[in-house]
């Protein structure tokens, strides 16, 4: 009876990971240098684990610039 009460408490863990300030709960992922890093549970303590060796990146296309060509004189 008692292995039934201890399984049940650690299904209820509430486990918190710290980073740069903040605390993020399980599942969550962040950046974290240059790698992304997933909270997690190890031996019983908050862990991060990295998931993805790079981070994604998004790159934004650059504006495009409108040619203004003279306006043809009508005579």
């Amino acid at each position: 009876m008692a292995a039934v009460a201890l399984a049940a408490t650690a299904g209820a863990h509430d486990c918190q990971c710290r980073f740069s300030g903040q605390t993020y709960q399980q599942g969550d992922t962040v950046c974290m240098r240059g790698k992304v890093a997933q909270c997690g549970m190890y031996l019983n303590n908050s862990s991060w684990n990295v998931v993805a060796d790079a981070c994604p990146v998004v790159v934004l296309p650059k504006p495009r610039q409108l040619a203004i060509s003279p306006v043809p004189v009508v005579r």
